[in-house]
């Protein structure tokens, strides 16, 4: 009898509480507790990264590169893209695949030189 009271209770207490959650309940609680953030190093790794990556910018047609920074950079839609410079989406699209073609060989030279 005072097993099921204490069930009962329980349960009204998760009932009111609204705590129907577990840490194994699988919707990243555990690991948002656990992410402790970046080390130096892949700080570092990271910017390293960006340095390259506004290097290759660098080497692409103004259009090709202002496109694909605000694309994936700016994370603006590609409909968005085409309002604000008054242009069709399609050429919008076509220019940014056009230039993360030109990124990926850029890239592709820069490992094949070093």
């Amino acid at each position: 009898m005072q097993t099921h009271r204490q069930e009962d209770n329980y349960r009204h207490r998760v009932w009111y509480h609204k705590a129907y959650y577990s840490l194994d309940y699988g919707e990243g609680i555990e690991n948002s507790i656990l992410d402790l953030g970046p080390s130096p190093e892949e700080i570092l790794m990271q910017k390293v990264s960006i340095e390259q990556l506004y290097e290759a910018f660098g080497h692409l047609p103004p259009i090709q590169a202002r496109r694909v920074y605000a694309h994936y950079i700016l994370g603006m839609k590609k409909i968005e893209i085409a309002r604000a410079e008054g242009v069709n989406e399609t050429g919008v699209c076509s220019t940014i695949q056009a230039g993360l073609k030109n990124l990926r060989r850029y890239f592709e030279k820069k490992k094949w030189m070093e």
